[in-house]
C-alpha cells in the first residue's frame, strides 16, 4: 500500500504529538516528521520531501510566510492548514498564499483525514473543513456553500449596505446583487437578509 508521507508543524509539542498518533494509527498514512516552526519546518521539508503537511495557523513565524517557503521549497508538498477560525477572509489569505486546504480544530478526526487524503492525492480542489460545513470546495453547487462573489455580497450587506451600493462597490448591477441574494436565501433556508447575516455568522462565514 502506497503511504501519504505527512510531516506536523505546530509549535505546541503536546498537540503535535497527539495529531501525530491520530495519523500514525492510519494505514495509509505515515507522519514521518515533526517541526515546531517556519525554519525548522522548511528544513525538514528539503531534507525528508513529505507529501504533506499540517501547518498549524498560530504558528509564531506566521503562518502566511512559513506556507510561502514551504510551497516554493524543491519537490513542494501539499499544505493543509490547522487553525481555530473559520472566519471566510483568513482562510482566503492562506489559500492566497499556497495553502490547499483548511481544517478548523473544531473539525472532526474523519473531516480533517478526508481533507488530507484529499490533498494528497494532488487534487486540484481547495478543500475546506469548516465549523458545521462538510468538507467542499469554494462555489459549490446550489444548497451547498456559499461561492466567494455570495459572501462578498453577503458581508457588504451585513455592513448595512442597499443592493445598489453593494453593486457600486463590486462593479455589478443592483439587479445581479439581488440575484446573489436570492440563492444565498436559497442556499440556507431563509427568506430575509436578517435571517441570512444570522445563517452566515452562526456557520462563521462572516
Amino acid at each position: 500500500m502506497n503511504q501519504l508521507r505527512l510531516a506536523l508543524v505546530d509549535g505546541n509539542t503536546l498537540l503535535r504529538e497527539c495529531l501525530a498518533e491520530l495519523c500514525d494509527i492510519e494505514p495509509d498514512l505515515r507522519v514521518i516528521g515533526q517541526a515546531d516552526g517556519g525554519p525548522a519546518a522548511v528544513a525538514l521539508v528539503r531534507r525528508d520531501r513529505p507529501d504533506v503537511v499540517l501547518l498549524d495557523a498560530e504558528t509564531a513565524d506566521g503562518p502566511v510566510d512559513v506556507l510561502h517557503s514551504l510551497v516554493t521549497a524543491p519537490s513542494a508538498p501539499r499544505v493543509v492548514v490547522l487553525g481555530v477560525h473559520g472566519h471566510t477572509r483568513a482562510v482566503r489569505r492562506l489559500m492566497a498564499a499556497g495553502a490547499h486546504g483548511y481544517v478548523s480544530k473544531r473539525s472532526t478526526r474523519a473531516e480533517l483525514l478526508a481533507v488530507v487524503r484529499t490533498v494528497g492525492a494532488r487534487s486540484d480542489q481547495v478543500l475546506l473543513a469548516l465549523p458545521a460545513i462538510a468538507v467542499h470546495r469554494f462555489g459549490e453547487t446550489p444548497r451547498g456553500p456559499l461561492s466567494p462573489r455570495e459572501v462578498e455580497v453577503l458581508d457588504l450587506v451585513a455592513q448595512g449596505l442597499s443592493n445598489a451600493q453593494v453593486g457600486a462597490r463590486l462593479s455589478i448591477c443592483a439587479g445581479t446583487v439581488k440575484r446573489h441574494l436570492t440563492n444565498i436565501y436559497a442556499k440556507f433556508g431563509v427568506h430575509s437578509r436578517t435571517n441570512a447575516i444570522n445563517r452566515a455568522a452562526a456557520l462563521q462565514i462572516l
